[in-house]
């Protein structure tokens, strides 16, 4: 379905339309709000975009009685230049829109054109179309949502297109909830290709009290999704969930969900998955939860159970006065009969205290520790290497006999003949290689206050990975920090820098210093100057930008931004804007 563009002399007819035959309510009069501007911006770049706009955004609030309406109007005009070509809008860089409110339903009606130039001197070009209707029907009954919409976008002279429609409904009965949608995206430009897709929703949920302390909640959604470009799947997600609460300090939950993913010309993915869990709040402010399950999946073609256990114990009080520390630990088994069993065991660590009145720190560390028993080694088994090689010596040999077992070397995966004839294999079984792992991330943060009008934050943050406990390892860290000087109400200075220390690739730097200065009120002067380092390229740049408020509810605004300040490639960009309320 094609979408057809707001014709915006249709709109400008229905804003008068309104205007003229909105009931009176008495001495009720139409409120107008207004703001005039006028604005130019140009950069230095290959095609040296500019553009030159101005004129009068209106906001028109007639008076009803039943509904209510706000218009807003841009009079407003806009000149482009890209390349040597001039573009004039006579009414342009606007969006026209209505609103429309009454008890039982809001329209939206908008349609506009906006042109700009960018940091990187590249003149964006959108224009926007759309209609949105909500209706709220009698309390109690579904209520229903309609959005279409069109997006035209180009930049540097490259155009794409999104058009949408959407339907939508929602529907509360008692306990129940139903919702359903429909959307339709077609996508179309000068260098993609065009594309359409669908998706269809429907769902339905509630939650209910079955017992005193006891709630069911159950949940259904269904999911259909079509496109061009990709193979089409529909998603069924159930779950079913029973909570809890036979005393203050003890709680009991139990969840089952069921996931079927079909995509067209593949088998059907369906994962399911049982759980139960105890919260237990004990004195002295500890918790522990333990829980367990099993889920089922299919992994490389087969259905694989894995059944789970972990229990959690945590912490939280007050050591001493200023200090407050969080403690939380837990371990998890996973056991499966084709791998074995996984064991993981996490800690995390948390500080919270005051050193000074001036200087807080907090600090965390978290650590996890992954041990998987099961594992990989090609002479246990007949022949290992690739799928090439598996099939080249089932060849040479004239069909492997029944019971040979080959190791897939690349993907971890077992094969296993089921007779002597070549080529009959078993399907695939997944395994994981053995691994013991530990993961460390450690965070720590100062917050300083050396004077009244003075603020530094520093933050630090590491992470690694090792095959043995090592807390002192750095890994992949970063540091990141800030500062900022108020002398008096009108001045304000920061400066901010952060370093990303990867464990091996190439470390990054950056930092950014700005100033603010109030010099009236509502008049200001900014400056800024930001830095970046990667590997051996530099970046850097330089804004600025002042404004002044004139008589009358006037502002002027300049705006100035200089890219690659010391070397020759520069590029700049400046804006200049003068707006007026009424």
């Amino acid at each position: 379905m094609k979408l057809k563009r707001l014709n915006i002399l249709a709109l400008v007819g229905i804003i008068h339309i309104l205007l003229v035959i909105a009931p009176r309510q008495g001495e009720a009069v139409t409120r107008i709000n207004g703001n005039f501007s006028l604005g130019t911006t140009f950069a230095s770049g290959e095609t040296q975009p500019s553009v030159f706009s101005g004129g009068v955004n209106l906001e028109i609030i007639p008076p009803t009685r039943k509904f209510q309406v706000r218009l807003t109007v841009p009079l407003t005009f806009s000149v482009t230049t890209e390349g040597g070509s001039t573009t004039v809008s006579p009414i342009g860089n606007g969006i026209w829109g209505a609103d429309i409110s009454g008890e039982r339903y809001n329209l939206n009606l908008q349609y506009g054109r906006l042109a700009t130039v960018s940091n990187a001197a590249q003149l964006l070009d959108t224009t926007l179309s759309r209609a949105a209707l909500a209706v709220f029907l009698t309390p109690g009954a579904p209520t229903f949502y309609t959005n279409l919409s069109r997006t035209e976008t180009t930049v540097a002279g490259i155009s794409s297109q999104t058009d949408n429609f959407s339907v939508s409904s929602d529907y509360n009965y008692k306990w129940m909830n139903f919702r359903g949608s429909l959307s339709r995206t077609e996508t179309s430009g000068s260098s993609l290709t065009p594309a359409t897709s669908y998706n269809l929703g429907l769902g339905m949920g509630g939650s209910y009290n079955i017992l005193p302390r006891t709630t069911l909640t159950g949940n259904y959604d269904f999911n259909r999704y079509t496109a061009d470009a990709s193979s089409d799947s529909t998603t069924h997600t159930m779950s079913l969930r029973v909570d809890v609460l036979p005393f203050d300090w003890l709680s009991v939950g139990g969840i089952i969900t069921r996931t079927i993913n079909d995509v067209d010309l593949s088998a059907s993915d369906i994962q399911q998955s049982a759980a139960v869990s105890v919260g237990m709040s004990l004195p002295g402010r500890v918790k522990i939860t333990p829980s367990a399950g099993t889920r089922t999946f299919a992994d490389v073609g087969a259905k694989r159970t894995v059944n789970f256990a972990a229990i959690e114990a945590s912490f939280s009080d007050y050591l001493r006065e200023n200090i407050k520390t969080e403690l939380r630990a837990a371990r998890s088994y996973e056991s499966d009969p084709s791998q074995g069993q996984n064991i993981s065991d996490s800690a995390a660590v948390n500080l919270i205290t005051d050193i000074t009145p001036r200087i807080a720190l907090t600090a965390s560390l978290n650590m996890t520790r992954n041990d998987n028993e099961a594992f990989v080694s090609s002479q246990r088994f007949d022949g290992s290497g690739t799928l090439t090689e598996r099939d080249a010596l089932d060849q040479i040999r004239g069909g492997l006999p029944a019971g040979f077992i080959f190791f897939d070397t690349v993907n971890n995966d077992i094969y296993t003949k089921n007779s002597a004839t070549i080529g009959d294999w078993s399907l695939p079984v997944h395994f994981v290689p053995e691994t013991l792992q530990y993961n460390f991330s450690k965070t720590v943060q100062m917050r300083i206050i050396p004077t009244d009008k003075t603020t530094a934050i520093i933050n630090y943050t590491s992470s690694s990975t090792a095959e043995s406990f090592d807390i002192v390892k750095l890994g992949s860290h970063s540091f990141n920090g800030s500062l900022t000087y108020t002398p008096n109400r009108r001045t304000n200075f920061s400066l901010s820098g952060v370093a990303l220390i990867p464990e091996v690739a190439v470390a990054s730097y950056s930092a950014t210093a700005t100033m603010t200065y109030r010099y009236l009120p509502g008049q200001q002067i900014n400056l800024g100057y930001s830095w970046q380092s990667l590997q051996t390229a530099t970046h850097n740049s330089l804004t600025g930008g002042i404004g002044f408020n004139l008589r009358k509810r006037t502002s002027l605004g300049i705006q100035y931004t200089l890219s690659r300040l010391f070397e020759k490639e520069q590029a700049y960009l400046v804006r200049v804007s003068l707006n007026k309320s009424f």
